[in-house]
C-alpha cells in the first residue's frame, strides 16, 4: 500500500498532463487548453508533495544524559539486554504522558538513529515496575521492525496529505485552478482526482493502523514476557485514567504561575495534582468506564484498554522487589531536566528568568491574582449576595453563563459555560473568606481555606450545591456554624469595578 500510494499520486499526475496533451494535439480548442493548463498545475503540485523533506528534525525534549541519570539508563539497558536490541542513540525526557520509539535521519532509512523518548509526566505517574513494562512495550516495537517500517508509512501518509493540502488549501496555484474550474470539464476533472486521492488516503490510513494495532498486541506481548503482565496492566490503566489531565494541569496550574513569572515543578505539581481526592477519583471513574463503554473507530492506531487488558491477562507478573519505587526517583536531577525541556517546549517564554518557587507559594501570587481579576470583571452578577445565600446564587447560573464571556476565540459548550460559572462563584467564595482573615492552602488539584479548625474548599462547597440536595439544603445552617453566613460574596469597591 505503501508504494501504491506514490504509483496512484504519480499515475494521476502523468494522467493529468498526458490526456489534455492528446486532446490538444489533435486539435483542441479552448477548452483542451484549460485541461492541460490545469492538468500541469494540478501535476506540479502533486509531484512536488512527493519530493522527500530533508532538514533538521526538531529536538523532541531534554535529552537525557546516560551519566548524570544513569539509574534510568540502566533500566533501558536492562530491558534492551532482555530483547537483545541495541541501545538507542540518543535518549529525550518529553512533555507527553507517553513514550516511544522512532529511527530518525539518515537517507531512505540507512543512516538512521534510533531514538527512544520517555515522558517527564509519566515518569511522575508510573512505578518503576510499571515503568520497565512500558519500556520494554517500546522496545518491541524495534525487535519486530516496526520503527523501520512506520518511517515509510509515515512518509507516504504524508505525501498524500500533502497532496490533498495543496490541491484543496488556498494558494496562488489553487486560485488558478478555480478560475479555470469555471469550465466543466475542468471542475469535474478536479473533483475526479480529489475524490481518488481522498478515498485511497481513507483505505490506507484504515490499514495501516489496523497493523498498528496488531502491531500493539504484539508489542504488549513481548512486554508482558520480559517485564509482567502485572505491571503492563497496571501502568496501561493508569495511563488511561489521567492522561485528560495533564491538559488541563497545564491551562489551571502551568501557565498561570507562569504568567506571574514563576516557575513551580512541573512534574511534581502533576503529581501532587493527580494525588488530590477529587482528581484521583475522576481518574479511576474514568478508567471503569472505558473498560464498560470501550471506544473504536477503524481510524484508531491502538485498539481499546479492554481488549489490551484481556490480551494481557494470560502473562505472569513480574513483580520486582524494587518495581514499587517511584519512578520519577531513575532521575537525579529533575530540575535540570524540567529546565530544558520548558525551554523546548516554550522557546519563546523567558523561563531561565522566571523565579524557581514551590507550589505552596504560589497561592497569593496567582489564585488569589486570579479571583480578585475575575470578581473586579463580573463581580456585579453577585453583588448584593452573601455567603449563606449560595444555593441561589448558584441557581442563576444560566442567567451569569449567558454574561460571562468566553474565552477569545473559543465557543464553549453549555456544560462548560456552566462550569465556569461555578468557578467564579467558587472563586469570589474564596476571596471573600480570604479577606475576612482565612487562611489559603493552594496545591495542584487541592484548594482549601482554614481558620481554627475549620476548612472548607470552596469549588466543592459549590459543585456540592449544584449536585446534592442534602449539602444544598444543609449550606445555610453549615455557614451559620463557620460564622460566615452574613459576610457578602462580593465587596462593595468590587462590585462597582465590576458593573
Amino acid at each position: 500500500m505503501v508504494a501504491l500510494s506514490y504509483v496512484l499520486t504519480i499515475f494521476l499526475a502523468v494522467a493529468g498532463v498526458y490526456l489534455p496533451w492528446i486532446w490538444l494535439a489533435a486539435g483542441g480548442n479552448l477548452g483542451s487548453l484549460a485541461m492541460f493548463v490545469f492538468g500541469v498545475l494540478m501535476s506540479a503540485t502533486m509531484l512536488w508533495s512527493l519530493v522527500p523533506r530533508f532538514g533538521q528534525l526538531p529536538k523532541p525534549g531534554a535529552r537525557l544524559d546516560e551519566v548524570r541519570d544513569a539509574r534510568l539508563f540502566a533500566e533501558i539497558r536492562r530491558i534492551a539486554s532482555d530483547l537483545a536490541e541495541p541501545m538507542p542513540a540518543e535518549v529525550y525526557a518529553i512533555g507527553d504522558l507517553n513514550a516511544w520509539v522512532a529511527e530518525r535521519g539518515g537517507v531512505l532509512g540507512f543512516g538512521s538513529r534510533r531514538v527512544l523518548a520517555v515522558g517527564l509526566p509519566l515518569l511522575s505517574v508510573l512505578t518503576v515496575g510499571e515503568l520497565r513494562a512500558v519500556l520494554a512495550h517500546e522496545f518491541a516495537h524495534y525487535y519486530g521492525g516496526d520503527t523501520r517500517m512506520g518511517r515509510w508509512v509515515f512518509a507516504a501518509r504524508d505525501a498524500m496529505t500533502q497532496s490533498l493540502n495543496r490541491l484543496t488549501a488556498k494558494s496562488p496555484l489553487t486560485a488558478a485552478m478555480r478560475v479555470l474550474g469555471r469550465l466543466a470539464i475542468v471542475a469535474v476533472a478536479y473533483w475526479l482526482v480529489v475524490t481518488v486521492l481522498v478515498t485511497y488516503w481513507k483505505l490506507f490510513v484504515r490499514a495501516t493502523n489496523l497493523l498498528s494495532r496488531r502491531q500493539e498486541y504484539r508489542a504488549d506481548e513481548l512486554a508482558s514476557l520480559v517485564a509482567g503482565g502485572n505491571e503492563l496492566a497496571s501502568g496501561l490503566r493508569r495511563i488511561e485514567g489521567v492522561a485528560p489531565m495533564l491538559p488541563v494541569f497545564w491551562q489551571q496550574e502551568m501557565f498561570p504561575a507562569m504568567a506571574a513569572g514563576l516557575r513551580p515543578p512541573f512534574a511534581a505539581g502533576f503529581l501532587q495534582r493527580l494525588q488530590a481526592p477529587a482528581v484521583a477519583e475522576a481518574a479511576a471513574q474514568r478508567v471503569e468506564e472505558r473498560l464498560k463503554n470501550p471506544t473504536h473507530t477503524a481510524f484508531d492506531t491502538h485498539p481499546p484498554l479492554r481488549d489490551r487488558l484481556a490480551a494481557i491477562a494470560v502473562y505472569p507478573g513480574k513483580n520486582a522487589p524494587d518495581g514499587e519505587e517511584p519512578a520519577a526517583q531513575l532521575l537525579s536531577d529533575s530540575g535540570a531536566v524540567e529546565m530544558e525541556l520548558l525551554q523546548v517546549l516554550l522557546p519563546k517564554v523567558p523561563v531561565v528568568r522566571m523565579r524557581a518557587v514551590s507550589w505552596e507559594e504560589v497561592g497569593d501570587r496567582v489564585y488569589v491574582e486570579r479571583w480578585r481579576a475575575s470578581v473586579a470583571q463580573y463581580g456585579s452578577l453577585i453583588a448584593g449576595w452573601k455567603i449563606g445565600d449560595l444555593p441561589s446564587v448558584v441557581d442563576r447560573g444560566a442567567e451569569m453563563a449567558a454574561k460571562i464571556r468566553d474565552p477569545k476565540g473559543v465557543l464553549l459548550t453549555r456544560e462548560q459555560r456552566a462550569d465556569r460559572v461555578r468557578d467564579f462563584v467558587a472563586g469570589a467564595l474564596a476571596l471573600a473568606l480570604v479577606q475576612r482573615g482565612w487562611e489559603l492552602h493552594a496545591t495542584p488539584g487541592d484548594v482549601f481555606l482554614c481558620r481554627d479548625a475549620a476548612r472548607l474548599s470552596p469549588k466543592a462547597v459549590v459543585d456540592g450545591i449544584a449536585s446534592n440536595a442534602e449539602e444544598r439544603f444543609g449550606w445555610a445552617e453549615k455557614a451559620r456554624g463557620l460564622g460566615i453566613e452574613e459576610i457578602p460574596l462580593v465587596s462593595e469597591l468590587a462590585a462597582s469595578a465590576g458593573k
